[in-house]
């Protein structure tokens, strides 16, 4: 058995996103600190955070920071630069970003050091290449993007071989990268506490109402952005205007469509039924409007990435339908939680909300599947399942230095 620390041992992460300098602080991202609150409560002992600079203008929900306000140590390292040695030479545990090729010298130096390393992954190659493709840019510079990302690939997964452990994001990278590595731990994100859950009252009172026939009301949030299929949403909803169905879409979320999402609303005529509210406070704001007001959440995303976006909407008792991307399909493995149609189609998307709304039944038991499913993949839990991962690899008796919340053991086959 390896002998007790003498201090606290150390936890280095490496966010995937970065943050930006402020005036009397860190502009963070929202998500990214509750990750670090709930690092700090399950870690038995001292967590450092190392962020990338970078323009606060890109982080949609994110306030600044004091840093004694922070739950733990942060460090700020230049952008486009590799983690320095001195920011993780005493840790335990380094928790990297496999999304930034940045980090991927990670692999030899933790090697080098013995210092155990677990990459966190959520994209697939094929994702990394399909977001290279909708750029709007020209072809030979989306040529050279797609063989940046290539010979990227090869790095990153040499890189896997080398670390000790695969935090992955999601079905698909899971399928894509398991074979990697022999400690992997699958989880699905999401930002969604017990207690920001939709409420049987809620679930029922909106199932009450597809009883009662009332307008379907489709919901949409997230970055307006090709990428997200937000191009595809008027036409959506000028397909569901065309088959006569009684609706209303509410869509939430800034980017560089919105004037033009907006332009093509007001050309369609169609304000009456799709309201677009633009950039919203995540917890105060979005969750309880659809918790208690949407029905069915409108998903045209081109790419696989595991969006937050998924777990976050099914958690508001709100079922998905959408384009049949590996991300949802990999959900819907699990729960008969919604409905996944043909890629790049908005036509048939549309024509499957009017065949659910026409289903009410069917549609109300996808509520409840929806809410169950995040039920079992909260932030808390999700968090606990994979502490189970940090404090095996890291080798040592730390469970002595603190009191930590006993971890829900996770299921391998299933996911975290």
């Amino acid at each position: 058995m390896h002998p007790l620390p003498t201090r606290a041992p150390v936890l280095v992460v490496t966010p995937g996103i970065h943050a930006a300098r402020a005036k009397h602080g860190l502009v963070l991202d929202d998500k990214a600190v509750s990750g670090l609150e709930e690092y700090v409560r399950y870690w038995p002992g001292t967590v450092r955070c190392v962020f990338r600079e970078g323009p606060s203008d890109t982080l949609l929900f994110a306030r600044e920071w004091r840093p004694e306000s922070l739950p733990c140590e942060v460090e700020l390292i230049p952008r486009g630069s590799v983690v320095p040695e001195s920011s993780f030479a005493d840790a335990a545990v380094v928790m990297a970003c496999a999304e930034n090729y940045l980090d991927l010298p990670l692999a030899a130096a933790c090697r080098r050091l013995d210092i155990p390393l677990i990459y966190v992954i959520e994209n697939t190659i094929g994702t990394r290449l399909k977001i290279a493709a909708v750029e709007k840019s020209p072809l030979v510079r989306r040529a050279k993007s797609a063989l940046w990302e290539l010979g990227t690939e090869v790095k990153r997964r040499a890189a896997f071989r080398l670390a000790t452990g695969l935090a992955v994001n999601g079905v698909a990278a899971t399928r894509a990268y398991s074979g990697h590595s022999r400690n992997v731990m699958t989880f699905f994100d999401s930002r969604m506490t017990p207690g920001m859950m939709a409420t049987q009252q809620e679930l029922s009172s909106k199932q009450a109402r597809l009883a009662r026939g009332e307008p379907l009301r489709l919901g949409f949030s997230g970055r307006l952005e090709r990428l997200k299929g937000a191009d595809h949403l008027m036409t959506v909803a000028r397909c569901l205007a065309d088959a006569g169905l009684p609706f209303s879409m509410e869509i939430f979320g800034a980017g560089s469509l919105q004037p033009a999402m907006r332009d093509e609303l007001a050309r369609l005529q169609l304000e009456g039924q799709v309201t677009m509210h633009g950039a919203v406070d995540f917890q105060s704001e979005l969750v309880p409007y659809s918790r208690r007001n949407i029905d069915l959440f409108v998903c045209c995303h081109r790419q696989s990435d595991p969006s937050c976006t998924y777990l976050e909407a099914m958690a508001c008792a709100v079922p998905i339908v959408g384009y049949g991307n590996a991300a949802l399909l990999g959900i819907l493995d699990y729960a008969k939680a919604g409905v996944a149609t043909s890629m790049d189609a908005p036509e048939r998307l549309a024509d499957a909300i009017v065949t659910l709304s026409s289903q009410r039944e069917s549609l109300a038991a996808m509520m409840g599947e929806a809410l169950a499913l995040a039920s079992d993949h909260d932030f808390e839990s999700t968090f606990g399942c994979r502490t189970e991962q940090w404090l095996a690899i890291a080798r040592r008796p730390l469970l002595v230095l603190r009191d930590v919340p006993p971890a829900p053991v996770a299921e391998l086959e299933r996911g975290c």
